[in-house]
C-alpha cells in the first residue's frame, strides 16, 4: 500500500485546529504557534508511521532550519479532546513535536470525522517525552558512528511499508521524495512522481553530503 502518497496538501481546518488549540496551552508552548504563522508547514504525508491516525508534516527546509533545535527532546502533547460534528462526541487529539518543531498530529476515536476547530478541551493535556527506538535500530543496522548518526534527524527516521516490504525513512528530499533503507541496510532514493525505488551506492554520509551540496 502506498498510503503515504495519498494526500499531500495541508487543509485550512488543520492549520486552524492547531493554532486554536496550541494558543490555549501554556505560554511556554506558544513558540509552536509562531511556527504555524510563519508557514513552517508545507504539506502532509499520510500513513508515515504505525501510529493510528498519524498525519506527518512536510516542512519548508528554510523554515525548518530556522526553528529546529536538536537540543529539545521530542515530546507529544496528549490528553486533548476535540469535538467531532459527525459522531457528535469528543475525539483524542495528539500533537507531536520533534527537534523543537511541529512534526505532526493524530486524531483517534473515529475513522472519518469533521472536527469543530473551536470546540476542544485541554484541561487534561500533558507532555510525554519519548525516545525514538527506530532511530537506534537504524544506527545499529547501518553501523553508523557518532558523527554519521549526527547527520540524521530523529524526526526523519521511522518505519514504513511499501508494497508489503518494510523500509526505514531516513531523510526528506523535495515534493514527497526521500532517502531510505531496507532491513538489510541497502540505501535507496524513493521518488513520488513517477514512483520509483532506486538503489544508491556508497556510504550514507557521502550520499547525504552529496544531497546537501546539490541543494546549495
Amino acid at each position: 500500500m502506498l498510503g503515504f502518497f495519498k494526500r499531500t496538501k495541508i487543509e485550512d481546518w488543520e492549520i486552524t485546529m492547531l493554532r486554536n488549540v496550541i494558543s490555549k496551552l501554556p505560554d511556554n508552548l506558544h513558540y509552536l504557534v509562531k511556527q504555524i504563522e510563519d508557514h513552517l508547514i508545507k504539506g502532509v504525508r499520510l500513513d508515515a508511521s504505525d501510529i493510528p491516525g498519524y498525519v506527518n508534516f512536510r516542512c519548508f527546509p528554510d523554515k525548518l532550519q530556522k526553528y529546529e533545535n536538536l537540543n529539545v527532546e521530542p515530546f507529544d502533547i496528549t490528553g486533548i479532546k476535540i469535538y467531532d460534528l459527525k459522531s457528535q462526541k469528543f475525539l483524542d487529539l495528539t500533537i507531536y513535536v520533534i527537534d523543537g518543531t511541529l512534526n505532526g498530529y493524530s486524531i483517534t476515536g473515529a475513522k472519518k470525522f469533521a472536527v469543530d476547530t473551536n470546540n476542544f478541551d485541554i484541561s487534561s493535556y500533558k507532555l510525554n517525552y519519548e525516545e525514538n527506538p527506530t532511530f537506534n535500530q537504524v544506527i545499529s543496522l547501518l553501523k553508523l558512528n557518532t558523527k554519521e548518526a549526527g547527520l540524521l534527524r530523529k524526526s526523519d527516521v521511522y518505519e514504513l511499508e511499501i508494497n508489503d516490504q518494510l523500509y526505514y525513512h531516513l531523510r526528506d528530499l523535495e515534493d514527497g521524495d526521500f532517502i531510505g533503507s531496507d532491513k538489510d541496510g541497502t540505501i535507496y532514493k524513493f521518488t513520488h512522481d513517477p514512483f520509483c525505488i532506486t538503489p544508491l551506492h556508497g556510504v550514507l554520509s557521502d550520499i547525504l553530503s552529496q544531497i546537501t551540496s546539490n541543494k546549495g
